[in-house]
């Protein structure tokens, strides 16, 4: 790829990423978000904890209850939170949505997240 094209393609990426962005301006690492399910938690916590330390990334968390005192610590440290629940797919969309990229950890363990007792909509056939 020549030059001209790499410049181009950069352009485009930029302006993907951030639509206000002209083909001169490039993205800055800092608006670019990271999601992460399980951020509440030791693994995804300590992703969380990583990820603010290194300040390269904008940090997005997924909380069942916004207001439980993890996620409110989370917030006091420039954490934005989105509402969601595993079980129910259409609240996962905002935690992704814009993301660059996410760090996935689920409780195998967790009884409410086993075949039986999940909606018809997010079973395995």
């Amino acid at each position: 790829m020549g030059r001209a094209a790499a410049r181009s393609a950069k352009a485009r990426s930029a302006r993907v990423l951030n639509p206000e962005a002209g083909p001169k301006e490039k993205m800055n690492m800092a608006d670019q978000v990271i999601a992460v399910l399980g951020g509440t938690g030791a693994q995804g916590g300590g992703v969380v904890d990583a990820l603010l330390k290194g300040r390269r990334f904008r940090t997005r968390v997924a909380v069942r209850d916004p207001e439980s005192d993890a996620a409110q610590s989370l917030a006091k440290r420039g954490v934005e939170l989105v509402k969601a629940d595993l079980l129910d797919i259409g609240s996962m969309r905002p935690v992704f949505e814009g993301a660059y990229g996410a760090f996935v950890v689920t409780n195998f363990w967790d009884p409410a997240q086993t075949q039986s007792r999940r909606p018809p909509s997010v079973r395995r056939s």
